[in-house]
C-alpha cells in the first residue's frame, strides 16, 4: 500500500508532456519545476539608447550612374561609441527595386534619378532605428544644363555674287539623365543684304561616350532646313558642336555652339 503516493508524486512532477503549466504556487497542486521552458535572454544593456546614422552618402550627393557609389552607415552606443552591427536594410525612394543589406558597401545598381536614401535596422532590444539621406542624384556625367553660344555664318549668292552674314546668338542646351541626348535652342539676328532676318535653331542631337551626333534645325521664317551636327562632350562639361551645309540650295551655312554646364540640373529638359 506504501507504492500508490510515490505513483501519484510521479504523475504529477513527471515529464512535461504530462503537464501542461507549471503548477502555481498559492494551490494545492505539487511544486514542480519546468525544466524544458525557455530561459530569458539577457540583452546587452549597450543597446539602449544606441542611434543609427549614415555617413555615406551626404544628402545632396551626386552619384554617377557610370561608377559605384559608396554607402556607409554605423550604429554608435549612447555614449556615442561604435558598435559591431551589420544587420542594416537600405532602401531608396526612387527606385522600389533597390535593396543592399550592409554597413559598408559599394555600389552602382541604384537607379538614375533624384533619391531619398533610408538606412533602417532593429537592434537586439528590439528598438528600431532609422536614417535618412535626402536629394541623392544618380545620373550620367554629361548630364546637366549646359548654356553658352551658337555661331552661323551664311553665304548667299546673288546674281552670282556671293554675300557673307554671321550672327551669335545665347544657347540653353539639355543633355538628359542618362546622358544620351542632347536637345536646346538659340535665335540670333542676322543681316542680308540689307534685311535683319530672325535666325532660330534647334539642336537635337545624341552622346555617344562623348562623341556627338545629330542635326542643328535652321529657320528662317520662310524657309527650314535640317544641318548635319557633329562634335564632342566631355565628363567635365564642354560641348563642341560643328554644322554646315546647303540651306535648300538658297545658303550655305556653317557655324558652330559652344557650351559649357552650369548645373547638373536637367529640369529645363520638360519645358
Amino acid at each position: 500500500m506504501r507504492a500508490l503516493p510515490l505513483l501519484l508524486s510521479l504523475t504529477a512532477c513527471g515529464p512535461s508532456n504530462l503537464i501542461s503549466e507549471c503548477p502555481k504556487a498559492d494551490t494545492a497542486e505539487p511544486d514542480c519545476s519546468c525544466e524544458d521552458s525557455a530561459p530569458v535572454e539577457e540583452i546587452d544593456p549597450v543597446w539602449d539608447g544606441a542611434l543609427l546614422r549614415v555617413s555615406a552618402p551626404q544628402s545632396g550627393s551626386f552619384l554617377p550612374m557610370e561608377s559605384a557609389g559608396h554607402f556607409e552607415a554605423e550604429v554608435r552606443d549612447a555614449a556615442g561609441n561604435p558598435l559591431v552591427w551589420d544587420d542594416i536594410a537600405w532602401s531608396s525612394s526612387a527606385d522600389p527595386s533597390w535593396g543592399p543589406v550592409g554597413a559598408s558597401f559599394d555600389d552602382a545598381t541604384l537607379g538614375v534619378g533624384r533619391h531619398d536614401v533610408y538606412a533602417t535596422t532593429r537592434l537586439p532590444n528590439g528598438d528600431r532605428l532609422g536614417w535618412t539621406v535626402g536629394g541623392v542624384l544618380v545620373q550620367s556625367l554629361y548630364a546637366g544644363t549646359y548654356t553658352g553660344t551658337i555661331y552661323v555664318e551664311l553665304t548667299v549668292q546673288n546674281n552670282g555674287t556671293p554675300y557673307t552674314s554671321s550672327c551669335a546668338g545665347a544657347t540653353t542646351i539639355i543633355v538628359d539623365m542618362e546622358g544620351h541626348a542632347i536637345a536646346g535652342d538659340s535665335t540670333c539676328l542676322v543681316s542680308l543684304m540689307g534685311a535683319d532676318l530672325q535666325l532660330s535653331l534647334l539642336v537635337d542631337a545624341s552622346n555617344d561616350a562623348g562623341a556627338v551626333d545629330g542635326e542643328v534645325a535652321l529657320d528662317l521664317g520662310f524657309y527650314q532646313a535640317g544641318l548635319p551636327a557633329t562634335g564632342t562632350l566631355s565628363e567635365g562639361g564642354e560641348l563642341l558642336v560643328d554644322f554646315s551645309g546647303d540651306a535648300l540650295g538658297y545658303a550655305q551655312v556653317a557655324g558652330k555652339v559652344d557650351a559649357t554646364r552650369i548645373s547638373r540640373d536637367t529640369a529645363l529638359s520638360a519645358r
